[in-house]
C-alpha cells in the first residue's frame, strides 16, 4: 500500500515539472515584455516631464526687453538635466526650441472712471512670445522580445514631445476707446 502511494507521488510531481518546463518559455517571454514596455512607458512619461521642465525654464530665460537662445547642445543638456533617466545607457535625447512672437494679446477692459463716475469700455492688447520646445529620444530595446514586439521590428524605440509657453513680451498695455 505505501508503495503504490510512494509510486503516485513520483507520478505527480513529473507531471508537475513537465508542465513548469512547458510554461516557463511563456512566462520568460512575458516577463521580457512587461520589462520593455515598463521602460518604454517610464521614457515616455519622463520625456514629457523633462520637456515641459525646459520650456517653463526657457519661459523664465526671457527678458522683457528681448529673446536670447540658448544653443541646442544647452537645451539638449538642460533636459538631461531635467530627467536624469533619459541619458541612460542606449538612449540618445535631443531637443530644439523655438521662439516667435504672437499676434498682440486684444482684450475688452471694463473700468471705473472716478471723474465722471461711469464705467468705460476700452479696448487693450500685449505683446507677447511663444516658445516652443521639441524634443525626441531614441533608445534600444533591453530585450530580444521588445524588438520582436515593436510595430517596425526594429532594435530601437522612439518617442518624441512637445511642450508650449506664451509669455509677455512687454507690460506695456495699449489702450484705445471701446
Amino acid at each position: 500500500m505505501q508503495r503504490r502511494a510512494i509510486a503516485e507521488h513520483g507520478k505527480e510531481a513529473g507531471g508537475s515539472a513537465v508542465s513548469f518546463v512547458m510554461v516557463l518559455p511563456i512566462l520568460i517571454t512575458l516577463m521580457c515584455a512587461i520589462v520593455d514596455l515598463g521602460r518604454l512607458a517610464f521614457m515616455g512619461t519622463e520625456l514629457e516631464s523633462a520637456t515641459q521642465t525646459v520650456c517653463r525654464r526657457m519661459a523664465d530665460q526671457v527678458s522683457l526687453s528681448g529673446v536670447a537662445l540658448p544653443s541646442s547642445c544647452d537645451i539638449t543638456e538642460a533636459l538631461s538635466d531635467a530627467s536624469p533617466s533619459l541619458s541612460s545607457l542606449g538612449v540618445r535625447c535631443s531637443a530644439t526650441c523655438r521662439v516667435s512672437d504672437t499676434p498682440d494679446i486684444s482684450y475688452q477692459r471694463h473700468r471705473f472712471d472716478a471723474e465722471t463716475g461711469l464705467f468705460i469700455d476700452e479696448n487693450a492688447s500685449m505683446r507677447a512670445v511663444k516658445i516652443e520646445v521639441s524634443s525626441t529620444l531614441e533608445g534600444d530595446y533591453l530585450t530580444p522580445v521588445g524588438q520582436i514586439l515593436s510595430a517596425g521590428g526594429g532594435a530601437t524605440f522612439g518617442l518624441s514631445a512637445q511642450a508650449t509657453r506664451t509669455v509677455l513680451k512687454s507690460q506695456e498695455v495699449v489702450y484705445g476707446e471701446g
